[in-house]
C-alpha cells in the first residue's frame, strides 16, 4: 500500500492549473467502473474491478486532527482520476 502522503499529495507540474490551490486529492476507489474512451486518467488507473478504500476516511480524520486549530479550510480534489458515483457508491458511500 502507498503511503498516505503519496496517496493524497498532488504532484506539482505544469499541467496543474495556477487557479487551483489544492495540494491534496482524494480518490475513494482504486479504479473506475466505466472505462470511458475519452477518459484522461486511463493511463493512471486500470479499468474495471474497482474497490473502495475503506481506510481512507480514518486516514483523513487523522490528517485533519494534526492541522492547527486556526486552519479551518483544507481544499482538496475529490475523484480526479475515478468517477465518484460508480455503481458501488450506492453500497459503500465513500463520497
Amino acid at each position: 500500500m502507498r503511503s498516505l502522503e503519496a496517496e493524497l499529495k498532488v504532484g506539482v507540474g505544469d499541467y496543474i492549473s495556477a487557479l487551483c490551490h489544492s495540494v491534496l486529492r482524494v480518490e475513494p476507489y482504486t479504479s473506475c467502473w466505466f472505462g470511458c474512451a475519452y477518459c484522461y486518467a486511463r493511463w493512471e488507473r486500470p479499468v474495471g474491478s474497482p474497490r473502495p478504500k475503506p481506510w481512507l476516511p480514518r486516514a483523513l480524520e487523522k490528517l485533519w486532527s494534526k492541522l492547527p486549530r486556526g486552519l479551518r479550510l483544507l481544499p482538496f480534489r475529490l475523484s480526479t482520476l475515478v468517477d465518484p458515483l460508480q455503481p458501488l457508491e450506492e453500497e459503500h458511500k465513500m463520497t
